[in-house]
């Protein structure tokens, strides 16, 4: 268990781009992540999506600013 005082809370865009279904398969094999996801089947039920960036933002934090900053980047220049 994760005590709630480590968590590194984020607030991710609902970007399809940025899909717990896209983002999953990524990291089933990180088990220093996995480790505190439920189990789950790559083709049924996923995490919930607050859960599954929260936990993903504590164990790699750096990886997911980037991935932020990169999806607003392009939806910006979409807009442009």
């Amino acid at each position: 268990m994760l005590p709630l005082s480590e968590v590194k809370w984020v607030t991710v865009p609902h970007y399809d781009e940025l899909s717990v279904k896209k983002f999953l398969p990524k990291f089933a094999a990180d088990k220093k992540f996995m480790m505190y996801i439920p189990e789950v089947t790559m083709e049924s039920r996923i995490p919930d999506r607050a859960y599954f960036w929260n936990i993903l933002n504590t164990v790699h934090h750096d990886y997911v600013k980037k991935v932020i900053e990169h999806a607003n980047n392009l939806r910006m220049k979409a807009n442009d």
